[in-house]
Parts: structure tokens; C-alpha cells; sequence
């Protein structure tokens, strides 16, 4: 995909202009999306997929993003979530038929810097490329793994007015005084057993 940038926007304070939407400064940009998809399939139509593969790759990921993009981006969030569905929560009409197939995720990303500002400080997010890894292809002794790896991930706390894109150039040379610093590495291994795992395979 082309280059994605996301920001607020709302409808123009206009009354000679009802209706018309506009967009606010950008605040999240992706450099670029790739998306590569691979499904095998059998025997049509009574053998459906059994194998299917997706790989993921994000560019540069950098923001600026104030308290309220991430409130209203927290909200969006929620509101996805709640149209997915919850089948361990209710109860289906029909049986669905189980379809013995294995998935392939992969997920890479180039260098990810977000700036978060809230009230009068800003949080600096920062990671190294991150990686991810999930295939749920039974083996001898599991059915599911999952693999994540978030390098050289840091967090600063600084002053939101020395990282404003609107302060002024005879400020721009002082230094930054850092208030709080974290940089860690982040590794997690998932290994997942279904319910009867044995009898399945």
C-alpha cells in the first residue's frame, strides 16, 4: 500500500458549509504496507483450504500524536472488538463444521518513534524492528506457537514543550531534560495445548 497517514478530523465550523468534513494535522504515518497471502487448497468442493500463509511488512512507523487522537484511537479499538464473535460466549445455530487447516502469520516491521503527548509532559516510544511469528500447525507435543520479539524498546519522559513541533527556533538548540528513561528488550514465546489434544492427533 502507498504511505497511510491518520489523523482527527470533524465537520468545518461553517454554517455556509454544512456537512463538509475535514482532516487535521497528520499524526501516525506508516511509510508503506505490504501484504502477501498464500492459501492451498484441495480437492474442490469437498476439500476446503489446509494451508493457509500470511506475511505481514510495515515500513517506518513515526507520530505525534496528542491525548486525545489516542483516546479516540483506544475507542476505535473497542468498537472493532466488540464486531468480532465472541463464540465462547454464545451459543451457536448451527454446527459449525471443523476445517482441519494451518495457518502461517508473519509480521515485520522497520523502526517504530511515536511521540505521545499528555497534559504537559510527552512519552517517546521508540523499538528497533519488530517481529512476529505464529503458525498453528500441530506437532508431537503442541498445537500453537507464537513467537514476538520487540527490540532496543524505549520510553522517555520529557517536557511535551521541547518536543512540540511549535515551539520556537531560538529553543530548539537547548537541551531536552530527560525525566524518566526505560530501554529493555522484549521476547515472548507462546506454546499453546488445545482440549483433547492428544485424541485429535
Amino acid at each position: 500500500f502507498s504511505p497511510i497517514s491518520i489523523s482527527l478530523g470533524g465537520l468545518v465550523p461553517d454554517a455556509e458549509v454544512p456537512n463538509e468534513f475535514t482532516s487535521g494535522p497528520t499524526e501516525l504515518f506508516v511509510d508503506s504496507t505490504m501484504i502477501f497471502g498464500h492459501r492451498l487448497f484441495g480437492l474442490p468442493p469437498i476439500e476446503p483450504t489446509y494451508l493457509c500463509s500470511w506475511e505481514f511488512e510495515v515500513g517506518k512507523i513515526t507520530g505525534d500524536c496528542t491525548s486525545e487522537f489516542v483516546e479516540t484511537a483506544a475507542g476505535a479499538a473497542r468498537s472493532f472488538g466488540f464486531t468480532l464473535d465472541d463464540d465462547e460466549n454464545t451459543l451457536p445455530l448451527t454446527e459449525i463444521p471443523i476445517i482441519h487447516d494451518a495457518t502461517f502469520l508473519k509480521l515485520k516491521t522497520h523502526d517504530i518513534s511515536v511521540c505521545i503527548h499528555i497534559a504537559q509532559e510527552a512519552l517517546l516510544l521508540k523499538t528497533s524492528p519488530v517481529s512476529l511469528n505464529f503458525n498453528d500447525l500441530a506437532g508431537t507435543t503442541f498445537s500453537q506457537r507464537l513467537n514476538i520479539l520487540i527490540p532496543d524498546f524505549t520510553i522517555s519522559a520529557v517536557p511535551s514543550k521541547s518536543v512540540s513541533h511549535h515551539r520556537p527556533r531560538s529553543k530548539e538548540k537547548e537541551p531536552v531534560t530527560t525525566q524518566a528513561y526505560l530501554q529493555t528488550t522484549v521476547s515472548l514465546n507462546l506454546l499453546t495445548r488445545k482440549l483433547d489434544f492428544s485424541e485429535a492427533v
